[in-house]
């Protein structure tokens, strides 16, 4: 009797196949139905197809499923409710969407009453380039000093020469970053204890004819589990299709705003870098090309987690 249940549980369509539209393009899904994925469990889970029609490779992909007993009161698949996963879906592929946590059984007789798509996530990258002091690349020269900056990962890596006789003296103190909503933030860089960020940094001395290479990470960016540290990146590195939409792709501008000594004498350095976000679309489907970023100049400490190849040390 239980087998028998079982085998009609098991075949017992959910779902037929249902598109949901998006700015990128479309999304299938088929049948879903009730499966067993460990044969020695009488656990039962909801699982369907989802054929990717965007044109964006999708990281994370969740919708929701709605069931009812025969009774039409709301049921659930498990602890986390009726929600199906798909991970890592390139664009024009097939895959599975599956609720994780089944909780239902042989003896569960469903009925499907919809789904609603609650996140459809994809990375997506940036282009930077220098607006001011001067624009171009990623790179500023003046007769006192050299600077190139590089994006990536949670911050900022920096590499600057001093082209002067005396020494060049950074105060850290002072400097800012200033995100895309124009708000200032404390930084810290290289070196730098993350239990240690928001207390006095020691100055940063370039020897005439020297360089430097360092790291700068927003103080308010850092944060602090029970076990572990967190940054938060600068910029978001996914979007959802779920809000896509035109405006997303307005021209930002991000800041750095870098007070120095030379010579004894102070000095203000305002960075000013125009971004343009770019989706990470198949190559045959791009539309906007990418410039290949700098490398950044960069140093990794020993035993240090990686932000941006450079990041300041952890407790």
């Amino acid at each position: 009797m239980l087998r028998t249940a079982l085998a009609l549980a098991m075949s017992l369509p959910l779902l037929a196949q249902t598109r949901v539209s998006t700015p990128r393009g479309d999304l299938i899904f088929g049948e879903f139905h009730l499966e067993r994925l460990d044969p020695g469990s009488s656990v039962l889970h909801v699982i369907g197809s989802v054929v990717n029609k965007t044109n964006v490779d999708l990281d994370n992909l969740q919708v929701v499923i709605e069931i009812r007993d025969q009774r039409g009161r709301a049921m659930d698949c498990g602890r986390l409710g009726c929600i199906a996963f798909t991970f890592g879906l390139k664009a024009g592929a097939t895959g599975k969407a599956i609720a994780p946590s089944g909780q239902l059984t042989a003896r569960d007789r469903i009925n499907f009453v919809g789904l609603k798509l609650r996140e459809a996530k994809y990375a997506i990258s940036y282009e930077y380039a220098l607006a001011k002091p001067a624009p171009g690349g990623l790179t500023f020269d003046d007769e006192s000093i050299g600077a190139t900056f590089g994006f990536a990962g949670d911050g900022i890596s920096i590499g600057l020469s001093n082209k002067t006789e005396g020494p060049i003296k950074i105060d850290w103190n002072l400097a800012s970053y200033v995100d895309e909503q124009g708000l200032s933030h404390r930084v810290f860089h290289s070196g730098v204890r993350y239990i240690a960020r928001a207390e006095t940094q020691p100055p940063t001395m370039v020897p005439p004819g020297a360089s430097m290479t360092d790291g700068i990470v927003p103080i308010d960016y850092v944060t602090q589990s029970t076990s572990s540290w967190s940054t938060r990146p600068l910029l978001p590195k996914t979007a959802d299709l779920l809000t896509w939409r035109e405006s997303q792709f307005a021209p930002m501008a991000l800041g750095l705003f870098l007070p120095v000594e030379i010579n004894g004498a102070a000095r203000n350095y305002n960075f000013v870098f125009a971004v343009n976000r770019i989706d990470r679309v198949p190559a045959d489907q791009v539309t906007q090309k990418a410039t290949p970023r700098p490398a950044p100049a960069v140093v990794q400490p020993q035993d240090s987690p990686s932000v941006i190849k450079i990041r300041p040390q952890p407790r």
